[in-house]
């Protein structure tokens, strides 16, 4: 976001030299067409990222006004403002009251895709991020840690490990700590951790998966009771937690499946709408084209017929030079 607010603004504040420069030379009588064609590709850049209109003002000049009716451009360039923010936490949210995720201004007004406000800007580059951030990542997020949540819960249960207290973390941790509750999952995604007594990376013991995590001693090394308890949970259809997205009870693998489809239909949708928004673009430039663009074929037959009088010019005047060279011979 704080890239394309950046490329916004330098590319306005061109927009705006380009515009000095295009009425002085008009004025002297020079050629404008290559500082015009600079300023059309930055317009296309901008337009790009915050859908625009062009108004064309005296002396080669132009405006660019969003499509709520703040001015990017009138007789001095205006400047987006906004914050970028280094990290951000899953409590962290757009609000201009303190939600810790900063919008963006102009002209003192919020333009924040989503605020609600009249005039915030809708279509473009920059509302599509601002969707991803506020919304899309954050629902993504929210049903990462439900999942993590009910991975958590599976095996913490002193039910499945009889070595374990009430209160001590399972086969997977809320960074090394047992989950207190369904309630205290936000970010949990970003913290689930193998347990460190089975995890030899961290100095622990893998037998303590056949053993329980609270022995104290070896067992019998054919006994198998907790790794298939921990297979059992893996596939036992549970609905401790809930996904946002997804209703029912589901195995481990399941959950997985159904995060991943509420993915990849929101992927389908948006590459429906960017198709649908790329053929509409590509029919207007085509209408634009046949409109005000150059007939390459009316073009060539007027350069044809051109050719032809030219040629027939040559012969006319080949053979005047023939007729007058004979004449002089004659004399």
């Amino acid at each position: 976001i704080a890239d394309q607010v950046g490329t916004v603004n330098r590319n306005v504040q061109s927009i705006a030299d380009l515009n000095t420069q295009i009425t002085r030379l008009q004025a002297s009588g020079r050629d404008t067409a290559t500082l015009i064609d600079q300023r059309e590709n930055l317009i296309d850049e901008v337009a790009a990222i915050i859908p625009v209109r062009v108004m064309p003002r005296d002396h080669g000049q132009v405006h660019l006004v969003t499509a709520q009716g703040q001015f990017l451009l009138s007789e001095t360039p205006s400047q987006i403002s906004f914050t970028r923010s280094p990290v951000i936490t899953p409590a962290m949210s757009y609000d201009p009251s303190g939600g810790g995720l900063s919008g963006i201004t102009l002209g003192g007004f919020d333009i924040t895709p989503g605020s609600g406000t009249r005039q915030a800007i809708e279509g473009g580059a920059l509302a599509g991020n601002f969707a991803v951030r506020d919304g899309i990542a954050k629902d993504l997020g929210d049903q990462l840690d439900q999942f993590a949540g009910d991975l958590v819960g599976r095996f913490q249960d002193p039910s499945l490990d009889t070595t374990l207290a009430a209160g001590d973390p399972g086969l997977f941790t809320d960074d090394g700590n047992a989950l207190g509750s369904a309630a205290n999952v936000e970010g949990l995604a970003s913290r689930l951790s193998l347990n460190a007594l089975v995890d030899p990376a961290q100095g622990g013991d893998p037998s303590l998966w056949r053993d329980g995590l609270g022995a104290t001693a070896p067992g019998p090394a054919s006994s198998d009771t907790l790794i298939r308890g921990i297979l059992d949970r893996l596939t036992e259809p549970q609905a401790a937690y809930s996904i946002p997205g997804l209703s029912g009870i589901f195995s481990v693998a399941q959950n997985a499946a159904g995060i991943t489809e509420l993915v990849g239909v929101q992927r389908i949708s948006a590459e429906r709408a960017s198709a649908q928004a790329t053929s509409l673009r590509e029919s207007l430039a085509a209408n634009e084209a046949a409109t005000i663009g150059v007939n390459q074929d009316a073009e060539l037959q007027s350069l044809l017929v051109i050719e032809q009088a030219y040629a027939a010019n040559v012969q006319v005047i080949q053979t005047a030079s023939q007729m007058l060279q004979e004449l002089m011979e004659i004399r």
